[in-house]
């Protein structure tokens, strides 16, 4: 399993390709991909999106990476539950928002999240 890469998601990393893309259709894309294997370990994909394309610029590559990044870890480590991919309109800003019912991570080792690591 690959773990985020925070040094190619530096702002203005070099190499980024960014360009508009719908993220209503990668989200339902990257659904349709994972929901038999979530399925398959007992979890229910949730997807809600709002109407319309709600573009955004974006390395298309490297966030699809990290979405199914996220899916495979639940997949594996989750234990069953609900995933949600809700995608809206705010204020005129797009929200991605992703949200599961799994364990989580223990208050005491929350604050390594972000930290650089070494494997």
């Amino acid at each position: 399993m690959a773990c985020l890469d925070f040094q190619r998601w530096k702002p203005k990393a070099p190499g980024l390709q960014r360009r508009p893309i719908s993220l209503t259709a990668l989200i339902q894309e990257i659904a349709d991909e994972w929901r038999k294997e979530m399925e398959d370990k007992g979890l229910t994909l949730q997807v809600e999106l709002s109407p319309g394309p709600c573009r955004v610029d974006a390395d298309v590559r490297r966030l699809r990476w990290a979405i199914i990044n996220w899916c495979a870890c639940l997949a594996i480590y989750a234990g069953g539950g609900q995933v949600k991919l809700k995608v809206s309109m705010r204020q005129g800003q797009v929200i991605l928002d992703i949200a599961d019912t799994g364990v989580g991570i223990p208050a005491h080792k929350q604050q390594k999240l972000f930290t650089r690591f070494t494997v």
